[in-house]
């Protein structure tokens, strides 16, 4: 059994030492779907909370919803260590991970993609084979924790993202009310010059998604769809 000021004590390490973790975890050993948790995921600098009744995410400096949170974990006689469920913490940040980045692309809050529900990048309702969305990275790190971290330094630096051999840039607009995220892609076309007739190559970029205020979302969104076109749209084509 486990105390509030404990477990709030073991989520400040996780935070101060910029490492992801499980803060408490509970349930019957024996069935993965009795699993409830609460855990720090450092690149997203997000709590997730996963209950058998409701799941929640939100930052971590959001210490009155962490508290709230951490009230239904208190004295529970069935906290669960890592080897009761025979499994590595990294493995299971990784399940955890995957689940939260699913969570947060299907936030109702997030637009469709720029092009409409049924260009290639439409968000999937589901997916196939759930393992493989796990493993899968935009390449730009060997972990999925390091891919969301380039993702955020290519916005940040306002620099190209090169992945799966297509090149994307990250962009920001800022209005009165919001700042919108835009995600495009670089393509080349054929410009005509009316005066001269003349054809020349350029290269432009094309927006595909785009999101409200959060970076991390569009992450999200950006993950899953270009999973589905690369690894389930591409390969029903072939068949």
């Amino acid at each position: 059994m486990s105390s509030i000021k404990t477990l709030y004590n073991r989520l400040r390490t996780l935070i101060n030492k910029n490492k992801s973790g499980i803060v408490a975890l509970y349930g019957n050993p024996r069935v993965e779907q009795t699993y409830e948790y609460m855990a720090y995921i450092h690149s997203l600098q997000y709590v997730y909370v996963v209950t058998d009744t409701y799941s929640c995410y939100f930052p971590a400096d959001k210490t009155d919803m962490i508290l709230r949170e951490l009230s239904k974990f208190k004295y529970r006689n069935d906290y669960l260590s890592l080897s009761d469920i025979v499994m590595t913490e990294e493995d299971f940040l990784k399940t955890i991970i995957s689940q939260l980045l699913w969570d947060m692309a299907h936030e109702n809050r997030i637009m469709d993609s720029i092009d409409g529900p049924d260009d290639k990048w439409e968000i999937p309702a589901g997916v196939k084979d759930w393992n493989a969305y796990r493993e899968f990275t935009l390449g730009l790190s060997d972990t999925i924790e390091g891919d969301i971290e380039a993702f955020r330094s290519s916005l940040e630096n306002n620099v190209t993202m090169v992945s799966h051999y297509k090149k994307f840039q990250i962009g920001l607009i800022y209005d009165e009310c919001t700042s919108t995220f835009v995600l495009s892609e670089w393509i080349w076309e054929v410009f005509k010059d009316e005066e001269t007739g003349g054809e020349h190559l350029i290269e432009r970029t094309r927006p595909l998604l785009h999101c409200d205020n959060d970076w991390r979302t569009l992450y999200a969104r950006f993950r899953l769809a270009y999973y589905y076109q690369l690894y389930e749209i591409g390969r029903s084509k072939l068949h």
